[in-house]
């Protein structure tokens, strides 16, 4: 079993909360720190757990290149996309979080 920093630990929490309260209710600013954070927390979770950025992009069906983006702060994932790179490094309480959010947007957009 890896055991994760402490610090990585509190920003994991802090991204299930994100997703558990709605990151969209706040400011662009703080979005924007969040997306950072985000991608900080998955890198190292991903580099923690000895996993190459290739092997994540492809486990989940995300290109290489938005994933490096991704993991620098520079952009963001859809909730799909984040729970299939959370299921790609191992990250499954993240994962089940969100799958709920995935088929309640599956349906709103079917009708």
């Amino acid at each position: 079993m890896l055991c994760l920093s402490a610090v990585t630990m509190i920003a994991l929490n802090a991204l299930v909360d994100l997703f558990t309260f709605g990151v969209l209710t706040c400011g662009m600013n703080q979005i924007n720190e969040e997306v950072e954070m985000i991608g900080t927390t998955l890198r190292t979770v991903r580099e923690a757990r000895g996993l190459a950025l290739s092997e994540v992009a492809m486990k989940a069906a995300v290109d290489q290149g938005h994933l490096s983006r991704v993991e620098r702060g520079l952009s963001g994932l859809s909730v799909d996309s984040l729970a299939r790179v959370a299921a790609a490094i191992g990250l499954d309480e993240l994962e089940r979080l969100l799958r709920p959010h995935i088929v309640a947007g599956a349906a709103d957009r079917n009708g």
